[in-house]
């Protein structure tokens, strides 16, 4: 077949742009393939060389030696000499001897070249003809890789060059010439060896002796050779080799696959490729073991004690942060390998890096390299710190020296977030690295006041020493009294001592909330977060006890200038950001309770934040942390709203008849958290039947608005789910009580448990009794929403009412409803829509009220199929009040008006019509006439 024929292909693969296309491709196979390549062939190359050159000084010396052997195959000239001169002697003296005997002639003996001759130019010669072989086939080789390259190289189009690759070296595998390459070193070995076995034969018709010393070098060398051979096949790691090895392994390894599986499997061995030597090699290398750890953290200590400089140094700390830690977790692999460089007596790799870091300072490296250097000791001193937690007493740190070197660094904004979280690691360990010095300092104080018990003078200068070798300045306190009781003692030491040892238990114990608490207040001062800011505070976080009493006044204060100093990042709608994670965190360990187990107010800064926070995810994080104790903060949001505790230092209390903004703000945060503590609908989250009271009552002192008082039906809200939460199976979760006529219309209160319950009523009662409450409560919703609407006009729109009215509206509204509260809703939206300038924004709020669910089901969000279609407004009254308004309002619908809204007031004004008939009279009801619950239901909305 002719090479064009061998091109041709269909049309569509011929076409040269698809190669151009894939040229960055094929680009990147060439440097690869090429790398390997050139490194192959010119270790091919370098081998053959050597061998040229062994091979022509071996044949050099072969052939001297054969000079001399060969004249041993043929009869020596000289022998023949030597007889022939005996014999003429012999003749001469047998004619002169007196009695002239006669001399006999004999003929000269034929000549057979001894054994030893033949056996030594026999492999002398062989070894010769091997030794040139090995010289031709190595200079062929030579030849056969420039050809390699050259042909490779023949092309400069990408996608070409990498098929020649590809051609070439796939032809190399085919034809075998790796085996080649093995075989050429081989035949020299073996001629090395013919040359010995030669050498022995030669010398052994000349002297046994040295015959001897020659066979037993030939011996020795074979041992070697064959040890040489086998040792690579017994331990991998083994450097030495012969040209044997390779093919003993292939051997022993297809001799090892035919054998059976086990005694009972007559089946060899799974078949498929043989494992080579080198990849056996390198599974040994990097298969997992201990021997394998062991020899990578010598390799490291290596590594390390060879780094001579700090630009040497440099690659190797930069790449601890990436051994240690990956992007989403931590890696532990490498835990033994840093553990042992930072204990290993001459390296102490805490120490380099300090060493390191004040090479920064130097005068003689740039600003550049400077912050470059402090950047990549942060980040490694970071990883280090955060490997070995203090918490984990098998693997623990050195003492870390010379901590106020990192601490004292110049102030750089590309530097200080790692500066600042590395800092934060450095005190969390140091506070743990002093617990035992603390422990033995309370084990003195201990057994001084034993020694007071037991009459004894008790001495506290050891307590004194150790506490200053503590180098902790939050004991300063202590030392200065146990140094002045033992200059002066006054006998109060059986006082004093209690009180020492409780003072450094609770600094022990409120130092690592410091930190933390210093480092989230050092993070909120900067605009972006910290170097691995939540990996760093989870490390630092100390564990949370029930009872603890945390450094309330820290807390405030890093509240304080975190809130107030980023309020630009709070408002406006700004995203959840790490900043309210520091608030939550912060406010974590804020504690309700003191020691005089008083409700204090919440921080400022919190309700600031609360008030104008306007993020769902963020507060809705907040509410949920907020919410946690249950009650707690929900006490101290009861003194905010009595004490005004959100006014600045220096401002008085708004006085009545006025609304301060400072109040608006507390009742602005109350009605976020009763929001989003609404959406989380988990009952645990809501504050109490008593919280919810209290907050009710404290917010009748308020000056209040009708701007500021959406909070108020939110905490109706709460309290009503209170009132008549029902459980799934129809037993009443708490007590039922009705304290207000707003919430639950009623004359007297109502106290009734479970079991009054299940005693007074059957089990089908109790079921009804169930669907009764359920009607309460949409009807007691009704009210609030009627409320509300009661206090909007066309001027003033109550705050956060478009949020607030669908949180407490009732959904699906299709139970009855009272006429007095279906008039009192009618009168509401009569009063509110009937105003010549009333606000599009009301309007769109009656209208979109769930209520009209009924009468309107295209155009509300529920499905028609969860609907049963009972019509709850049955009062003609109150009917014909909202028919009228609708209509009136119709009528002044213009073409601006959103065509929805049109449609929606359409609609209901058709349902209305639809379900009710004008000959009905007031109170009565086309459609729930015949159902028994209704009459239950009104005579409990009668009497209740």
């Amino acid at each position: 077949m002719s090479l064009f024929a061998n091109l041709a292909g269909p049309a569509s693969e011929r076409d040269p742009s698809h190669d151009d296309a894939a040229g960055r491709l094929w680009s990147v196979y060439i440097s690869e393939a090429e790398k390997y390549d050139k490194e192959l062939v010119e270790s091919w190359k370098s081998n053959m060389e050597g061998m040229l050159i062994f091979a022509g000084l071996f044949a050099a010396s072969l052939t001297a030696f054969l000079i001399e052997s060969y004249k041993t195959l043929s009869a020596d000239s000289s022998d023949t000499t030597n007889f022939l001169l005996t014999q003429i002697s012999q003749q001469l003296a047998a004619s002169a001897a007196a009695n002239g005997t006669g001399f006999i002639t004999t003929t000269p003996p034929s000549f057979t070249p001894t054994a030893a001759s033949v056996i030594c130019n026999v492999l002398w010669f062989i070894s010769l003809g091997l030794s040139l072989t090995c010289a031709l086939f190595a200079t062929l080789l030579e030849q056969w890789a420039r050809d390699f390259l050259h042909r490779a190289d023949m092309r400069s189009a990408p996608a070409t060059r990498a098929r020649m690759f590809s051609y070439l070296y796939y032809g190399l595998k085919r034809f075998n010439l790796h085996t080649v390459v093995e075989i050429i070193p081989l035949l020299l070995h073996m001629s090395l060896l013919l040359f010995f076995g030669g050498l022995v034969a030669f010398l052994s018709r000349i002297n046994i002796i040295v015959t001897g010393v020659a066979a037993a070098i030939l011996i020795i060398v074979m041992a070697m050779y064959f040890l040489l051979t086998i040792l690579p096949l017994l331990a991998l790691d083994c450097p030495y080799r012969t040209p044997l090895s390779r093919l003993v392994w292939n051997v022993v390894q297809a001799l090892l696959r035919s054998q059976p599986n086990n005694k009972n499997d007559q089946q060899p061995a799974s078949s498929g490729e043989l494992p080579t030597m080198v990849e056996a090699i390198f599974h040994a290398a990097t298969e997992f073991s201990n021997e394998r750890k062991e020899r990578d953290i010598n390799a490291l200590i290596w590594t390390t004690k060879s780094l001579a400089n700090d630009v040497e140094l440099e690659p190797f700390l930069e790449a601890i942060p990436e051994v240690l830690w990956g992007p989403y977790s931590r890696r532990h692999v490498y835990d033994d390998h840093i553990y042992a460089l930072l204990h290993h007596p001459e390296i102490r790799l805490l120490d380099r890096i300090r060493e390191f870091f004040l090479s920064s300072r130097k005068g003689s490296v740039t600003e550049e390299v400077k912050r470059r250097r402090r950047m990549i000791s942060y980040k490694a001193l970071w990883a280090i710190l955060s490997v070995y937690e203090a918490t984990d007493p098998s693997k623990p740190l050195p003492k870390l020296w010379g901590t106020s070197t990192y601490e004292m660094s110049s102030s750089d904004s590309a530097v200080d977030p790692y500066k600042t979280s590395v800092l934060a690691l450095i005190r969390w360990h140091e506070i743990w690295q002093r617990r035992d010095k603390i422990t033995e300092v309370l084990g003195m104080l201990r057994k001084c006041e034993q020694d007071i018990t037991a009459g004894q003078t008790p001495d506290f200068t050891a307590i004194s020493e150790s506490l200053s070798r503590s180098g902790n300045w939050e004991f300063n306190m202590i030392k200065n009294e146990i140094w002045q009781y033992n200059n002066n003692p006054d006998g109060s030491a059986a006082s004093l001592i209690p009180k020492w040892i409780l003072e450094i238990q609770n600094t022990h114990f409120t130092a690592p909330c410091e930190n933390l608490i210093h480092y989230l207040g050092r993070a909120s001062q900067s605009n972006s977060p910290p170097y691995e800011f939540d990996r760093t505070e989870s490390l630092i976080s100390p564990q949370m006890f029930p009872g603890c009493i945390y450094p309330k006044n820290s807390i405030e204060y890093a509240l304080d200038k975190l809130v107030y100093n980023h309020m630009d990042r709070f408002n406006n709608g700004a995203p959840e950001n790490w900043l309210d994670n520091v608030v939550r965190n912060l406010f974590l360990y804020w504690e309700p309770l003191d020691g005089s187990n008083t409700y204090p107010t919440l921080p400022r800064s919190i309700i600031h934040y609360l008030s104008l926070r306007d993020s769902w995810p963020a507060l809705h994080k907040f509410c949920l942390q907020f919410t946690a104790t249950n009650d707690r903060f929900w006490a101290c949001m009861v003194n905010n709203l009595l004490g005004a505790p959100c006014l600045p230092p220096g401002v008085r209390p708004s006085t009545e008849g006025s609304e301060d903004p400072e109040n608006s703000q507390t009742l602005n945060a109350l009605w976020q958290l009763l929001r989003h503590t609404g959406e989380l609908g988990d009952e645990p989250l809501w504050p109490s039947l008593k919280i919810g009271m209290a907050i009710l009552n404290a917010m009748h002192y308020l000056p209040l608005s009708s701007a500021t008082m959406a909070a108020i039906p939110m905490v109706k809200h709460k309290i009503l789910l209170h009132l008549c939460k029902v459980s799934v199976d129809g037993e009443m979760e708490e007590h039922l009580h009705t304290y207000h006529h707003d919430i639950l219309p009623a004359e007297t209160a109502i106290s009734i448990t479970n079991e009054q319950l299940q005693n007074i009523l059957s089990q089908e009662d109790l079921g009804l009794f169930k669907h009764i409450m359920i009607a309460r409560v949409k009807e007691a919703r009704m009210i609030m929403i009627t409320e509300i609407l009661e206090r909007c006009n066309s001027n003033v729109v109550p705050q956060r009412i478009t949020e607030t009215v669908p949180h407490l509206g009732p959904y699906n509204l299709q139970t009855a409803i009272h006429s007095d509260h279906q008039i009192r809703f009618a009168k509401s939206i009569e009063a509110l829509l009937s105003a010549p300038d009333v606000s599009p924004v009301l309007f769109r709020l009656v209208i979109d009220l769930h209520v009209w669910s009924v009468y309107a089901p295209n155009s509300c969000i529920i499905r028609i199929a969860d609907l049963q279609l009972h019509p709850w407004l049955d009062d003609r009254v109150a009917r014909q009040i909202i028919q009228n308004t609708f209509v009136y309002y119709q009528s002044r619908f213009t073409a601006t008006d959103p065509p929805e809204i049109q449609s929606k007031v359409k609609e209901i004004l058709h349902g209305l019509d639809f379900f009710h008939s004008a000959s009905e009279g007031p109170g009565e009801n086309n459609t729930l006439d015949n159902e028994p619950e209704k009459e239950l239901i009104d005579a409990a909305g009668d009497n209740m």
